[in-house]
């Protein structure tokens, strides 16, 4: 599973990231701060990993806060394989 961070810290020049809009944020029962999906690092591990914890005992889709919409899944996506390809992102490998 690859897994990207979410931060409340803008972005700087060595970092490549999507803001994430209000209403999705909202639609996901985050907090109402600015907040960007990191682009320029991902971690990987098997999910659900050691330091996620389940929602509801026993069913692991609990352990995710809910989906992306299918634009702006499609934009982070896009984005992560046009780095990819030109050697601009890496990724972490957690276990």
């Amino acid at each position: 599973m690859l897994v990207l961070p979410i931060t409340h810290t803008a972005p700087n020049s060595d970092t490549r990231s999507i803001e994430i809009p209000s209403q999705v944020k909202s639609q996901l029962g985050l907090d109402g701060e600015k907040s960007w999906i990191v682009l320029s690092e991902w971690n990987e591990f098997t999910w659900p990993g050691y330091d996620l914890r389940q929602l509801r005992e026993g069913d692991d889709a609990t352990v995710a806060y809910g989906m992306l919409p299918s634009g702006l899944f499609a934009k982070v996506r896009g984005e992560i394989l046009r780095m990819v390809k030109s050697g601009q992102v890496k990724g972490t490998d957690r276990g």
